[in-house]
Parts: structure tokens; C-alpha cells; sequence
């Protein structure tokens, strides 16, 4: 071999271990870094055994089990034999059974002298006459209803607010409202509690009752609003916990309260306080804090710096509608922060990706273009070998960064933060934005966007030119599950809605896979041909021998190992495919890891061709009915790690 072909033998030879090995830090092949794994994009390959099926419930393949205090969604970071996770500070609120019980006796006080008052008028012709006009709009109200032709078409939370609209907006509603009213304060005016205590009269001797006491009965119904509110109590919080546990037992080794800037609700289903996982590169951790904090501590715990901001206002819900996770990159980790005030360059109140440096805790750069607080940023490398992240813009609430679709940002020194391309929807800005609510998934040929919910983009990750665009509002294989057969059966063309929850998103190939909102199905979308595929999925698994059950709503209790509730949303308490954020899908292998948001994984073989064959194993990762999640599960070193509101669980 001559000299020259030396030289480029060792040039290809550099230019391919940094292509294969790009952010993968040093002895990191078996650990779980950061919230996407070493790479950032949350795929693995590994020799390892990998788990393909277990069972919290009936303790199948479970290493080793953590209850926690409370809950959290972060992911879970391994390094050796420090797992890295962070929870909501505990409280000492009375369990959930213990306040219902106390609502319960409450109300039934009150409802039982609510009760007499009616028995004791029966006779009364005032009372018959409200009884009456209360029938009468009830009937009004009620045949308005049943021959709404739009609200027919509804489904079940949509028409609820549809109703409520209806009633404060149309005069039959309120007339129905009004009759009530009138009803309830003449029961209130006769209750024989009221009489008891006397009333006041006015100059013309009519009797004089407070406001309060005409909504409520004297004491009886105070002890019941009080109960009311001790039920319905819900937490927040600035700060958040940050645990370091022991990898092969569970056993926790130290915490450290990382500080926030403004409050955030607990366990809220589209993200809290403690959603962006922890990172490591062995020899420190860093912690993020939705609320407005970050820190640098030792693999013991010990302080190194830490750091605050203040999360934008006009974002929807601040910064608790988001997927933005943590990423680690050479010196920087990332974060998303606010324009600075008076930088001139960017605009005021948008959003940006901010490139910190990890030994100081200082900015080190801002990208040139916004993102939204809903985008999961990926890393990855371009066909030229360039490092880069893409990036996206749009969503629901008005989110005002714009133009609404993605941006390929350089992480090429010289180039920080400076936009390679950028990639705009080309219906009128701002109506097809939820494709920013992706996990921002991308190979070095293609990047993903969901236009309108109805049609799926592929764009080139080079050039960031449009190469197709694919409908999705018909399912060219429908595999629905036979309850008789007790097998698939094959339907063709079959017209598709509530189909959207493609944040859940792998990209495996020529393949998009993401689970759907509101029904149990995995999608399939061939970016090349265009076969779209849709795979019912069971719903739960039954508490004894783990049999599936399919096509049942589900719900679970969305309670904390302790019995509180400290949720106000009450979408957590939905049946795994309601509306909220899953955490991402987790590749290893070929092997695709799809979480609900009652902790049943779906591990699908994502190189089937006949998708009816796809799904390997349905797994719990806790008890039926009080299984909570919204992070990544992890793997390290032949483990998977997962957690729930109520637990940390380690799979081997």
C-alpha cells in the first residue's frame, strides 16, 4: 500500500469511528447518560440479554423495587451503579381514602336534612309550584339535547364542554338554571337547621339571610365544603428532588433539593416540574428543574454550581405543556429559556435553545432560531458528517415562535447554534403546528412532520426540501382484534380519526411508528410508499396471569405511593391513551419499547413486515388501576429501568 492510499485509508478510517461514535462519551456504552441514551435519540444496540417481557404485578423478571415518597416524570439516567432520577417534594396531606371518607359523611349529612326540608314542603304550594317550572325546563332542556344533530358526533369530553356552553349560553339553559335556583333557595329558606338558628328581619320585617347561607346549609354544608376542598386539594411546588439510588439494590445514596423560580403543578399529564431528566458523564450530574433551576453536584452529591432563569409567561401553561428533554453534548448541556431582555437578535417572549457550559453553569450560546416549549430536540449527524439538532416550532395555545416547522441547527464548532436550513409548512403559518409536538426524531437522510394531523411530511435532513407527503387519514391495513376469534382480522381502507398522538414517534428505516390518541392503536407509516398501518393494541392486562384485555376503557387512580392526591387535571386518572405527553420510545436493537400512560409496554419487533405479527410481549409495570407514568424507560448493562408515581422499578 502505497503512501497516499495510506493517508486516505486512515482519513476514512477517522472520519467513520467519529461518524459511529459521535456524543457517545467514554465508557458510556453500557449506561444511560442522558434522557436519549449515549447518542441522544434514545437508540441502542447492545449484545446484552434484553428484557422482552415482566410483570410488576407478579413480580416476573423484577430485580428490585424503590417506593418513593412521591411522584415524578423524569427519566432515569444509569451510570455504573448510580441511577439518577428526580420526584416532587413529599407532603404530609392526608391519604385520598381518608378525605373521601370524610367528604362522604359530610354530604350525607348534609343531603339527608337536604332530604326532610323536601319531604316536610311535599304539601307546601310554593314548593310544589318550583317543582314544576323545575320539571318543565328539565324537559326543555333535555329534548334540546336529543336533537342536537352536532353534539351527536361528539365524543365524551368534547361534548361535556360542549353542554356546559350550551347551558350558560342558550336561554333554555338558562331557564333550567334559574329554576334550580329558585328551587334550592326555597329549601335552603326552610330547612329546618336555618329555623333553628332564627334570622334576622329587615325594617319591614321580612327576613334577612346572608348569600352563603342561601348556597349552603348552615354548618352542615361549611363541614361539607371544607371536606369538598380537602378532596380536591392539589400540590405545587419551585423545587424538585433530585435522587441518586444504588443501581443493583435500589438503595438510595444521597438527595439534594434543586431550587426553581416560579411554581409548577404535581403530576400535571403533559409535563411538571420534574419532566427533564438528570445527565452524567461519570464524573458529574446535572440537574434541570422545569420551574427555573439547574444544577451541577459530584457523583456525591456535592454542590459544584448551580443556576436559575425565568421559564417564559406567555408560553401555554408557562412551561408545563412540554416535551423538551435534557441533552449533553461535548462541554454543553441544553436547555430551552426566553429570549434574553434587550438581546436584539432574537424576539422577545419566543423561545430558544440555550447551549450551557457544563463546568461553569454560564450560557454559551443561543441558537439563531426559537423552538417550542412542546419539541423534543434529537441529536444527530447529517450525510457530511456535520453535528447537529433539529428543532421545532408550533402547537396548540398560541404558541407565538415562528415560522411554524423545523430547523437544522449546527453543533459544528464555528457554527454554534447557526441554522442550516429551515423548513416552513406551507399551508397558512400556524395551522398545522402540531408536528412540533414530536419527539424530533431524524436519520441523515430524513426528518419527520405531522401536517394538519391528517398527512405525514418526510423532509430531506440535508437540504430541509419537502421529499413526500402522506396521508394518514386512511389506514390502508387495519388490523382490529377479533373478540370471537380471538385473532386479528384484516380490514382495508378504513377512514381514520382521533388519530394524533404522534409525539409518541420512532423512526426505524423506512418506518414512522407512533401509538394514537384516544384508542388503542400503533401506526405504521412507510415514509417511501406511503402504507399506512394501524395495529389494535390491548388495553391492560388482567391482574392474575396477566391475560390481555381488549377494547375496555381503563382507569387508574393516579395516587402516589403514600394514597395523596396531588394532581388537579384529572386527564392522569385517563385509560393510558388519553390526551398527555408518553415519554419517548425507546429503541434497542430492533426492538421498540411503547409506554401508555397506565405503564403497559408494548415491545413491537419494528423489522416484521406483516404488522399483525409485530407485537412480541404486553408488560405492567404495576398494580392494575393504580399505575401511573409519563417519562422513558432506560437500559443499562442488560437492565431496563422504569418508574411510576408510586415506584422505581429495576427488569432483568
Amino acid at each position: 500500500m502505497n503512501k497516499i492510499k495510506i493517508i486516505s485509508f486512515v482519513a476514512l478510517l477517522v472520519v467513520l469511528l467519529s461518524f459511529t461514535a459521535y456524543s457517545i462519551m467514554p465508557k458510556s456504552e453500557s449506561n444511560w447518560p442522558m434522557s436519549g441514551g449515549p447518542d441522544g435519540t434514545w437508540k441502542i444496540e447492545t449484545k446484552n440479554s434484553v428484557p422482552t417481557s415482566w410483570s410488576v404485578r407478579n413480580n416476573e423478571h423484577i430485580k428490585w423495587k424503590k417506593t418513593l415518597p412521591e411522584g415524578g416524570q423524569s427519566g432515569i439516567i444509569v451510570w455504573e451503579d448510580n441511577v439518577f432520577f428526580t420526584i416532587n417534594p413529599p407532603l404530609e396531606t392526608p391519604p385520598y381514602a381518608i378525605a373521601l371518607e370524610k367528604y362522604d359523611q359530610a354530604e350525607k349529612a348534609y343531603n339527608d336534612e337536604y332530604a326532610a326540608t323536601e319531604k316536610r314542603l311535599s304539601n307546601d304550594g310554593e314548593y310544589k309550584k318550583l317543582v314544576q317550572e323545575k320539571k318543565t325546563a328539565q324537559k326543555a332542556w333535555d329534548d334540546l339535547l336529543a336533537n342536537d344533530e352536532k353534539l351527536k358526533k361528539m365524543g365524551e369530553r368534547d361534548g361535556e364542554r360542549y353542554i356546559n356552553r350550551t347551558l350558560v349560553k342558550t336561554d333554555i339553559g338558562k331557564a333550567l338554571q334559574l329554576s334550580k335556583s329558585k328551587y334550592n333557595e326555597y329549601i335552603l329558606k326552610n330547612t329546618k337547621v336555618l329555623r333553628e338558628e332564627g334570622t334576622r328581619v329587615d325594617e319591614n320585617g321580612l327576613p334577612v339571610i346572608h348569600a352563603s347561607v342561601l348556597k349552603l346549609l348552615p354548618n352542615l354544608a361549611y363541614k361539607m365544603k371544607k371536606a369538598k376542598e380537602a378532596l380536591g386539594y392539589y400540590a405545587k411546588t419551585r423545587d424538585i428532588i433530585l435522587y441518586c439510588v444504588s443501581a443493583k439494590t435500589g438503595e438510595t445514596k444521597w438527595t439534594k433539593t434543586i431550587e426553581g423560580t416560579i411554581e409548577a403543578e404535581y403530576h400535571y399529564g403533559f409535563s411538571d416540574a420534574t419532566t427533564p431528566s438528570p445527565m452524567t458523564d461519570g464524573k458529574h450530574v446535572w440537574a434541570l428543574n422545569a420551574t427555573g433551576g439547574m444544577a451541577c453536584l459530584t457523583m456525591e452529591g456535592d454542590v459544584v454550581w448551580t443556576r436559575k432563569w425565568n421559564p417564559s409567561p406567555v408560553s401555554a401553561h408557562k412551561p408545563f405543556n412540554r416535551q423538551f428533554e435534557s441533552i449533553l453534548y461535548e462541554d454543553f448541556i441544553f436547555n430551552i429559556e426566553p429570549a434574553p431582555i434587550g438581546d436584539k437578535q432574537r424576539v422577545e417572549g419566543w423561545n430558544y435553545l440555550f447551549a450551557i457550559n457544563k463546568n461553569t453553569g454560564k450560557v454559551a450560546w443561543i441558537s439563531d432560531d426559537a423552538l417550542t416549549y412542546y419539541n423534543t430536540p434529537v441529536l444527530g449527524r447529517m450525510k457530511d458528517n456535520t453535528p447537529a439538532i433539529l428543532i421545532g416550532r408550533g402547537g396548540p395555545h398560541k404558541v407565538p415562535e415562528r415560522p411554524v416547522g423545523m430547523s437544522m441547527v449546527s453543533l459544528k464548532k464555528g457554527s454554534y447554534g447557526k441554522s442550516i436550513w429551515r423548513w416552513e409548512c406551507q399551508d397558512p403559518n400556524g395551522e398545522s403546528g402540531y408536528g412540533a409536538l414530536n419527539t424530533q426524531v431524524w436519520s441523515k437522510d430524513y426528518c419527520m412532520w405531522v401536517y394538519k394531523r391528517d398527512h405525514h411530511c418526510t423532509v430531506d435532513a440535508n437540504t430541509g426540501e419537502l421529499i413526500a407527503k402522506h396521508e394518514t387519514s386512511n389506514a390502508k391495513n387495519y388490523y382490529e382484534y377479533d373478540m370471537d376469534k380471538k385473532d386479528y382480522v384484516l380490514k382495508h381502507d378504513v377512514p381514520v380519526v382521533n388519530d394524533y398522538a404522534f409525539y409518541s414517534n420512532v423512526l426505524h428505516k423506512d418506518y414512522v411508528f407512533y401509538l394514537t390518541m384516544y384508542e388503542p392503536f400503533l401506526n405504521r407509516l412507510n415514509i417511501k410508499t406511503g402504507l399506512f398501518e394501524k395495529l389494535e393494541l390491548p388495553t391492560e392486562l388482567s391482574d392474575k396471569g396477566g391475560n390481555r384485555i381488549w377494547k375496555e376503557k381503563q382507569r387508574n387512580d393516579g395516587l402516589n405511593s403514600q394514597g395523596q392526591k396531588h394532581f388537579k387535571d384529572a386527564r392522569i386518572k385517563g385509560g393510558g391513551d388519553q390526551r398527555h405527553f408518553h415519554g419517548s420510545i425507546v429503541t434497542i436493537n430492533n426492538l421498540g419499547y411503547f409506554t401508555s400512560a397506565l405503564g403497559i409496554t408494548y415491545v413491537i419487533d419494528l423489522e416484521e413486515k406483516d404488522l399483525s405479527k409485530a407485537l412480541i410481549s404486553v408488560n405492567d409495570i404495576g398494580e392494575k388501576g393504580k399505575t401511573w407514568t409519563g417519562n422513558s424507560m432506560s437500559y443499562s448493562d442488560g437492565k431496563l429501568f422504569h418508574r411510576t408515581l408510586k415506584e422505581l422499578i429495576c427488569i432483568e
